[in-house]
């Protein structure tokens, strides 16, 4: 099989990553999935299988899709989920003086 065509899925990896991203500490995350701070440590450091329905409350409570969590890529990540975000946020001043 050609090592160029195989990409190992680190879920645990792409975990901290997006939780790093938004600022959580691991006891936040376990917290609100129920589980002790070590499962979730373990979840990152893939020592400990994540079955889905933890996976999804993981993914509601960093508010991202599970897909976001499987295929996440730092660069792709921040374009499609921030760019779009930045530009709907933007703020213009009317300026209703006709002398200025």
């Amino acid at each position: 099989m050609d090592k160029k065509a195989t990409k190992k899925l680190d879920i645990g990896f792409n975990l901290k990553r997006l939780r790093e991203m938004k600022g959580y500490k691991p006891e936040f995350i376990a917290e609100h999935i129920n589980v002790a701070p070590r499962t979730y440590l373990d979840y990152e450091n893939n020592t400990h299988d994540i079955g889905i329905n933890k996976l999804v409350s993981i993914a509601e409570v960093l508010e991202v899709t599970l897909w976001d969590i499987i295929t996440f890529d730092n660069k792709s990540f921040w374009q499609n989920n921030f760019h779009n975000e930045s530009e709907s946020k933007a703020t213009y001043t009317v300026n209703n003086n006709p002398l200025e």
